[in-house]
Parts: structure tokens; C-alpha cells; sequence
């Protein structure tokens, strides 16, 4: 249970992160619906699906948070937050890897095989957690809790590890391209540049609940765990923003294509006309 004066704090910040969550969300649906399905694209995308659940996972971290800090805590709300936060970080590094495996095969292709390897073997440490934590909160048996608490530990320390190093190697290639361009703007790539800005923030913060995570695991204080959960919302609103901003720069570039064909026409029907003038 957390000390009386951070009760009040910590409540309205999960009650307020959860409605932006929600507020984030309907935004993506109605994004993928306005620009992607009425134009009959594929809204099933591994980024679409990803957002949404991160969105969705965070939304109900938080009331299962909101509903502990209120004095409503079981075991039940206990094993979906652990298996709810393991769902959202196996998306979010879903995510960076499909959007940042191409830059770094581009600027690190050595680290590509275990880029690889790491994100493979990722899921099973995650998600071997929750049912390790659940094993733990439903039986009597000491020798079986004691066994299952060490392997969560080890679990968590395996997954942990993984993403630091996934997270490292793709922050590295993100900001050694965007040097890069720096010193060289022609081979500068619009998508890859807005990539790894957003990238950049993302990872960032995905170190920064790294921290909070090994404070709660050493302070046992649910405080640093709701901190965790707000880096994690940082993170899915820095996704959501990058999705966005790729979109404008495709609109962009559709637009400066259809001035430049429109200029083309133009000046090929003056060209049409001018000789017609001149022949007659």
C-alpha cells in the first residue's frame, strides 16, 4: 500500500493518463477509418495493430491501478497488469523494430543478426512473467512461491536485457543517421528522419521506465510502477505522433508530385501551342 500523501496524486495521474489514453485512441480509430479505410487501405497493419493495442493496454493498466490505490486490490488485477504490461512492451518493440530494422541495416547491418535474434527471442522471457506471477499469487505451496518469485526475477532480468540492448542498437543507428544527414543533406530521407526523431524520444523514455522499473523492484513502492506506466503512455504518444507525421510527409510528397505533373501539363500545352502557332 502506498504512503497516505502520494494517494491523491498518484490517483488523479493514473485517472488522467488513462483519459488521454482513451483521447488517443478514438484519434487512431478515427485516423485509420477517415484516411485509410474510406480509401480502402489495409487498416490491419502491424503499426495500426500495434497502437491499438498499446492504447487499449495502457487505458486498462490504469484502471487497474486506479482500482489498487482506491483500496479495491486482488490478485486477479495484480496478474493482468503484469500480463497487460507485457503485452505492451512486446508491442512497442514490435513496433521500433519494424520501423527502425531498415535504418539500421542501413547504418549498423553488423548488428542486424542479433537485432534479429533478440526481438525473436524476446516474447517468451515476457511472457513467461505473468504466469510466473500467477503461479506465485494462487498457490499455498512455499517451496513452489519461492521458485516462481526467483524465475519472475530471472525472466524479468532476461527481458529486460533484450530490450536494453534492441532499444541501444536501434537509439545508436537513429541518431548516427541523423548525424549524418546533418553532414550530408542529399542523402537525407524524409521518413527516416521523422523515424528517428520520434525514435529517438521513444527510446529515451523507454530507458528512463527502465529506471522507475528497478526502483519498484528494490522500493516494493507502487508509485514507481505508475511512474513506469507513464513513460510507457509518453512512449505510445510519441508512436501515435511519428504515425502522423509520416502521414503528412506522404501527403506532402503527393502534393509537390501532382504541382509538379500539373506544371508539367502546363507547360507541355503552351509548348503544344506555340508550335501550332508558329507552323501556321
Amino acid at each position: 500500500m502506498e504512503s497516505p500523501e502520494w494517494m491523491a496524486p498518484l490517483t488523479w495521474l493514473c485517472s488522467s493518463l488513462a483519459v488521454i489514453n482513451v483521447i488517443e485512441l478514438v484519434i487512431l480509430v478515427a485516423f485509420v477509418y477517415v484516411k485509410e479505410i474510406a480509401v480502402s487501405k489495409n487498416a490491419f497493419t502491424p503499426f495500426n495493430v500495434c497502437l491499438t493495442v498499446m492504447y487499449s493496454s495502457l487505458v486498462a493498466i490504469f484502471i487497474c491501478l486506479d482500482s489498487e490505490l482506491l483500496g479495491d486490490s486482488s490478485p486477479h488485477s495484480t496478474v493482468i497488469q503484469v500480463f497487460l504490461t507485457a503485452t505492451f512492451e512486446q508491442c512497442y518493440v514490435s513496433y521500433c523494430y519494424v520501423r527502425g530494422f531498415p535504418l539500421v541495416a542501413e547504418v549498423h547491418p553488423q548488428f542486424t543478426r542479433m537485432l534479429k535474434c533478440s526481438f525473436y527471442s524476446l516474447p517468451p522471457s515476457l511472457f513467461a512473467t505473468p504466469v510466473l506471477v500467477g503461479l506465485t499469487m494462487y498457490t499455498d505451496d512455499q517451496y513452489i512461491q519461492n521458485l516462481t518469485s526467483l524465475l519472475t526475477r530471472v525472466a524479468a532480468i532476461i527481458s529486460g536485457c533484450l530490450i536494453i540492448f534492441s532499444d541501444t542498437v536501434i537509439l545508436v543507428s537513429f541518431i548516427k543517421y541523423l548525424h549524418r544527414t546533418s553532414i550530408n543533406p542529399s542523402c537525407i530521407d524524409k521518413k527516416f528522419i521523422v523515424v528517428s526523431h520520434y525514435g529517438v524520444m521513444s527510446v529515451l523514455l523507454g530507458y528512463l521506465a527502465m529506471v522507475f522499473y528497478v526502483l519498484f523492484v528494490v522500493y516494493s513502492s507502487s508509485r514507481y510502477y505508475i511512474f513506469v506506466c507513464a513513460c510507457f503512455s509518453g512512449i505510445a504518444t510519441a508512436m501515435g505522433a511519428m504515425k502522423l507525421a509520416l502521414y503528412y510527409e506522404d501527403f506532402k510528397k503527393s502534393v509537390s508530385v501532382n504541382v509538379v505533373t500539373a506544371e508539367r501539363g502546363r507547360s507541355n500545352g503552351l509548348t503544344v501551342k506555340s508550335k501550332s502557332a508558329f507552323g501556321s
